[in-house]
């Protein structure tokens, strides 16, 4: 128990220190800027990134859970972090967080006997098939290059997904408080560096697709509100006002279905909806406060999010969906010509385009801009009837494992099971079989799963739902 503590309070420290020396940069490379205005070329950049970026290397390589932390603090700024086509801060970040696992698991027995026991979980397993069925599918993929692209994302999040999974529970906790505070904290941050949603600004993100950025609120918030901060009715509220106002301002009209319909799909679990029901109601009372303060306080931008938001009621109107069905149909007739095998990972933008108008519209406008709006559609049209196979095994574990965690008693297996409702709910009109989220959440059950296995039976929880 004591090795334990000192752990944990080793990885907090780790994290404090690796911020510090990330914000001195930043810092750092700010004055600079403003005290020599003509310094600021890739030398002075490179000189600087070296000083500070060094101090960080070596922790995360010395102590891979650090790198995990880091992982999770960025999440929400990740388009942000992103250069070019194919690199990003958040790669780099990952990379040096496996080096240092995999030399941890050369010297930690116990570490890797529990790596050896989460490779004999069937929501492990159903990951990794996945992953080499995309690596299969290169081999009759009209585009190889986006195949292996894909590919490798897909392997990536199955490493990330085993490295979360051998966290320990003090550690999942904080990894997760690490997330609720990033995404906490790029609310303020989005509206200062790309201000509110209007005309010229545009829809509201911290700096990527708007859609993709709401809904990520939604997920840390249920998780979050839900699993960790139970007590915490302070920061519980301040993450709430924040994910609130996020949705409102992005736009998103999956993101404001995911927040006010993950909590009534509860409704089939009565004995779970008891459990939480008292706070939902107070969030979606703060919700309609929100809205109605935004609507009083900022006029423009309350019509302007009342105008956006009304649409969803127009559910037979082609403008609602901008082009989604254009996109849906033209996927159930590709995955009609290519039933079992799909046309190969990463490959739907440039078949898709002979299927759907909408399709080619995007491609005219940008090479690889049309997705399937849809997570099943995206995968069963890309890895075909065994692809999409894997995907659904990997959900249906998933959430078998946490309802079974929230059954025991696990605050943080209620928290996470709202979030998978969530990330679902969110997939309808997303592509997002690979969004780093969702790894962060089969990997955070799989961990609590291998926690449950090393403990005693606890007592019966609040029964079984027949």
């Amino acid at each position: 128990m004591g090795s334990s503590l000192q752990t944990h309070r080793s990885d907090l420290l780790g994290l404090v220190l690796a911020c510090f020396f990330a914000v001195c940069g930043l810092l750092s490379y700010g004055l600079l800027l403003g005290l020599f205005p003509d310094a600021g070329g890739p030398a002075w950049t490179v000189a600087l990134a070296a000083a500070f970026a060094v101090p960080v290397v070596f922790m995360v390589l010395s102590h891979w859970v650090l790198g995990v932390y880091l992982l999770a603090a960025v999440l929400p700024f990740e388009s942000m972090l992103t250069f070019g086509s194919y690199g990003s801060a958040i790669k780099g970040i990952g990379l040096l967080m496996f080096c240092g696992l995999g030399l941890r698991l050369l010297r930690d027995q116990e570490l890797f006997d529990r790596l050896r026991l989460s490779l004999q979980r069937p929501l492990l397993l159903c990951a990794g098939a996945l992953a080499g069925w995309s690596m299969l599918s290169v081999l009759w993929a009209g585009e190889r290059v986006p195949a292996l692209v894909k590919t490798g994302t897909f392997v990536s999040m199955l490493a990330l997904m085993v490295a979360i999974g051998l966290l320990e529970r003090r550690q999942l906790v904080v990894m997760w408080a690490v997330i609720a505070a990033g995404t906490l904290l790029s609310v303020p941050f989005g509206y200062v560096m790309f201000g509110a949603p209007g005309e010229e600004a545009g829809r509201f993100s911290s700096g990527g697709d708007p859609n993709d950025y709401a809904n990520l609120l939604v997920v840390v918030f249920f998780v979050a509100c839900y699993g960790l901060l139970r007590r915490s009715r302070v920061a519980a509220y301040a993450l709430a006002f924040a994910v609130v106002i996020g949705v409102l301002i992005s736009q998103s009209r999956t993101g404001l279905i995911a927040l006010g319909a993950t909590p009534l799909l509860i409704l089939f679990l009565p004995r779970l909806m008891t459990r939480i029901a008292g706070r939902t109601l107070v969030m979606y009372s703060l919700a309609i406060a929100v809205f109605a303060g935004m609507i009083f306080l900022t006029p423009s931008t309350g019509e302007l999010v009342s105008e956006r938001f009304s649409t969803i009621s127009q559910y037979e109107s082609e403008d609602t969906w901008a082009g989604r069905w254009s996109l849906w149909q033209g996927a159930g007739r590709l995955i009609a010509d290519n039933p079992i095998l799909g046309v190969g990972s990463g490959n739907f933008p440039y078949e898709a385009a002979a299927y759907s108008a909408q399709a080619a519209h995007l491609e005219s406008l940008r090479e690889g801009a049309a997705v399937a709006h849809n997570v099943f559609l995206s995968v069963a049209s890309e890895l075909g009837a065994v692809g999409l196979a894997l995907f659904l095994g990997i959900l249906f574990f998933a959430f078998k494992g946490a309802l079974r965690l929230a059954r025991y008693r696990s605050a943080l297996g209620v928290g996470l099971f709202l979030g998978l409702l969530a990330f679902t709910i969110a997939g309808q009109t997303l592509s997002w079989e690979y969004e780093k989220v969702g790894y962060f959440l089969y990997g955070s059950v799989l961990s609590l799963l291998l926690h449950q296995t090393t403990q005693s039976k606890p007592k019966s929880g609040y029964g079984d739902h027949r």
